[in-house]
């Protein structure tokens, strides 16, 4: 994931994972992960989140990391981490790193198409 994008952007990664957000007021809401990278992410939200906020977000079992807003709408919003994500896959939501046969070890990253 740490590769550039067309863009110059991170490379991205379609996902869809649920994450928990804390804002800096105190409130603790639910979003939709649509996209990830090493620099942030791309959610779906209920209205909650302006440009500028700044908060701290948990997706699925990766640790929670501060981030900043840097784009939203009614419905959607770009974040920006202020440091990057683990790479390891079991950092990442490798499903089962510990099998080596079968359909299950064809699964792989849960990131991965």
């Amino acid at each position: 994931m740490q590769d550039s994008g067309v863009d110059g952007r991170a490379k991205r990664d379609s996902v869809f994972r649920s994450a928990t957000v804390n804002i800096a007021d105190g409130r603790q809401i639910e979003c939709r992960v649509r996209n990830l990278s090493q620099t942030g992410v791309g959610v779906s939200h209920k209205g909650e989140l302006r440009t500028g906020m700044a908060l701290r977000i948990a997706i699925g079992k990766l640790p929670e990391v501060e981030a900043t807003v840097v784009w939203a709408n009614d419905t959607q919003a770009g974040v920006a981490f202020d440091g990057s994500i683990a790479n390891e896959p079991s950092d990442t939501g490798q499903l089962n790193p510990g099998v080596n046969a079968g359909w299950l070890a064809e699964i792989g990253d849960a990131y991965q198409r």
